[in-house]
């Protein structure tokens, strides 16, 4: 390799990852798309996947409920019989960052705790705040994730327990009290929304984000074919107006790139790699999710560009280099896309989690196969949960709840609706 050849090596081997992972994020958000809406169609199934969801959600939310209070017990046993006076002090800095809940129930069980002393350097306290902080936010936002997916459950039951309501309103607690003018109508159209339009409208987006992820398909497996095979490169061919042009490239970037997103979302990485909605997400996250949106941006691009075949661009002449690199190059921009057949097929027979697994990185799969167990456990954590918020009682754990906690609370519809 020459110098000269270098910079065109450089931008073939960042396409060539950026590709990469374009193709298997659209392997899985093409699928997942059409099957979101269709499956919106049917609240029944809805719900019983919601079900579903809620066990893992609560599995995942006591490990990290226990894994905190280990470490609570570890850091509340040393700052007590810790006979240095500095060390005492940090570690009360520590045990400051713990939440209140937690060391609640470490005063409880205070005489089963036996630990033996500990000679903390100033690395292990280090490491020992490090600890707690990630820990405390995992459990956090495990608590957070649960109370947004149990009120998704309460809402969702709320409208198929009012289904055939003879008023043609949905009534709940959960839904909050209105009041003003024309609540009756307000009342009605929001029964008809719910019950009857957003079903059948979801199966109509259904129908056409299917049709649209296809073509979108098609169009990637025959970027080497010269002449058009998905009916959007000939959409180019013909002069249009600079508005409509502009709208229609727009329109067809937006679904691509919500296809990504999606998918991206949908990642089991956690820490410093994952993504979580409701303010649950820190600068680290958003930094690293930036990272991988840029380096992903000009592959998709170059990518956007040879599916509708328009080669007279700027940003091509740019790209065009990497057709200086053999294997690389322009042979892989056009015939790599062939794979997402294949990822396609995978997440719609649900077989890329499996696949995942095998290999040893599960973290890297979108979703998990339902099971009917896990459905009647989640079925009975929901109905559990609903029945105490209806008669108004908390747990221990929800009575003494930190700061931290009530900001979460505060972050959620649920909270929203009992304070109006």
């Amino acid at each position: 390799m020459t110098l000269e050849k270098l910079p065109a090596f450089l931008v073939a081997a960042s396409n060539c990852w950026g590709l990469t992972l374009v193709i298997i994020l659209l392997g899985y958000g093409l699928v997942a798309i059409p099957k979101s809406f269709w499956y919106r169609g049917n609240q029944v199934k809805t719900l019983e996947y919601l079900y579903f969801q809620a066990a893992l959600i609560d599995q995942e939310m006591e490990e990290h409920k226990s894994s905190l209070d280990d470490l609570v017990v570890r850091v509340e046993y040393l700052r007590e019989n810790a006979k240095s006076e500095r060390v005492k002090q940090h570690l009360e800095v520590v045990s400051n960052k713990c939440p209140q809940s937690s060391r609640e129930r470490f005063k409880i069980k205070k005489a089963l705790v036996s630990l033996k002393p500990e000679k903390l350097t100033q690395e292990d306290l280090v490491d020992l705040h490090k600890k707690v902080i990630k820990s405390t936010k995992e459990y956090h936002r495990s608590k957070c994730r649960w109370e947004q997916h149990l009120m998704s459950c309460f809402y969702l039951q709320d409208i198929l327990y009012n289904y055939n309501n003879s008023e043609k309103r949905i009534s709940s607690v959960f839904w909050g009290r209105k009041s003003g003018k024309f609540l009756k109508l307000r009342e009605s159209a929001e029964w008809y929304w719910f019950t009857r339009v957003y079903p059948v409208l979801s199966r109509v987006l259904a129908v056409l984000s299917g049709v649209f992820s296809f073509l979108i398909v098609l169009g990637e497996v025959t970027l080497f074919i010269d002449i058009p095979v998905s009916p959007f490169p000939l959409f180019f061919q013909k002069q249009h107006t600079a508005f409509l042009t502009k709208s229609f490239c727009l329109l067809l970037l937006l679904y691509i790139l919500y296809s990504g997103y999606i998918a991206l979302f949908k990642l089991k990485l956690k820490g410093l790699y994952g993504m979580y909605s409701h303010n649950q997400t820190d600068s680290i996250n958003l930094l690293w999710c930036s990272l991988i949106m840029t380096r992903v941006a000009p592959a998709l691009c170059y990518n956007f560009l040879l599916f509708i075949q328009v080669d007279d661009t700027q940003f091509s002449k740019v790209m065009g280099v990497i057709d200086l690199v053999p294997l690389l190059g322009q042979d892989f921009a056009e015939y790599f896309p062939l794979l997402l057949i294949l990822f396609c097929l995978l997440n719609y027979y649900q077989a890329y989690s499996k696949v995942m697994k095998c290999l040893g990185v599960p973290q890297f799969s979108f979703s998990e196969e339902m099971d009917e167990g896990m459905v009647e456990e989640g079925k009975a954590l929901v109905e559990r949960e609903r029945k105490t918020r209806e008669k108004g009682t908390h747990s221990f754990e929800e009575v003494k709840v930190s700061k931290e906690d009530v900001v979460i609370a505060q972050g959620s519809r649920y909270y929203r609706l009992r304070n109006t």
